[in-house]
């Protein structure tokens, strides 16, 4: 799993200026199990089930970035 410090590191956070992190969605689908998985930076995903219309709302925080530290 990458978390925030892996991203610091690859990117020489520590080292440079660069003050960037990432906001990203990622989703896998295993239609065999009918199962969804879910991980997103500060995006909801949306979706809709049997009719009915659902959110899911992302992590507040990106992942990298000088931000990441002050919430």
């Amino acid at each position: 799993m990458l978390s925030h410090q892996d991203v610091t590191t690859a990117l020489r956070q520590n080292e440079n200026d660069n003050k960037d992190g990432m906001e990203m969605s990622l989703v896998v689908m295993d239609y065999q199990r009918k199962m969804l998985a879910y991980a997103g930076a500060k995006h909801p995903i949306l979706y809709v089930q049997q009719g009915n219309f659902h959110q899911i709302k992302g992590d507040r925080r990106a992942i990298g970035g000088e931000k990441w530290n002050k919430e």
